[in-house]
């Protein structure tokens, strides 16, 4: 839900009503001044990597949890919905629903190694599971790992792949 101040103009009030009744989580606000789209749910997924006290109480697998917060979008969070009478600037953002995490195995699709041809030293390892649905999108898992770096990359890549049924 989107919270704005209020305004004199029945023409903005009434375009602000049919943006707002057409909203899910992928619907974007313009972040300003950096002109970038941001979708409603990398808010949330900022909220909670800076307040992860919010999924304290989650459980993998356990029963979904009810979430609740406001984000005030004054100050340096300014962000604008664009609508048929313009962009106007939204006052505060809230979220109200709830939240689980779901454990989910995913196929290992592919696993390889890249190696120099001379001395057949490994140059990096690559492992790419199956994509998985996120709400308007599949997404396909990857792990990186080279020899000569600390650690492992883990790439999410936005596919058309179709889903493997499990």
């Amino acid at each position: 839900m989107l919270g704005f101040d209020s305004y004199d103009s029945a023409e903005i009030e009434e375009a602000i009503k049919r943006k707002v009744a057409s909203l899910n989580g992928l619907s974007t606000l313009k972040s300003v001044p950096a002109g970038t789209e941001v979708t409603m749910q990398s808010i949330f997924t900022k909220v909670i990597d800076v307040n992860p006290v919010i999924l304290a109480e989650l459980e993998v697998n356990g029963p979904a949890l009810p979430v609740s917060f406001k984000v005030s979008m004054r100050g340096n969070n300014k962000y604008m919905l664009e609508t048929d009478a313009g962009s106007i600037p939204v006052a505060i953002v809230i979220f109200k629903g709830s939240v689980q995490r779901i454990e989910e195995f995913q196929p290992l699709i592919v696993a390889g190694e890249y190696l120099h041809t001379q001395d057949r030293t490994s140059i990096a390892r690559i492992r790419t599971f199956a994509p998985q649905s996120l709400p308007g999108i599949n997404i396909q898992t990857e792990i990186h790992e080279s020899p000569d770096q600390d650690g492992a990359t883990l790439v999410l890549r936005a596919t058309e792949e179709p889903l493997i049924n499990k």
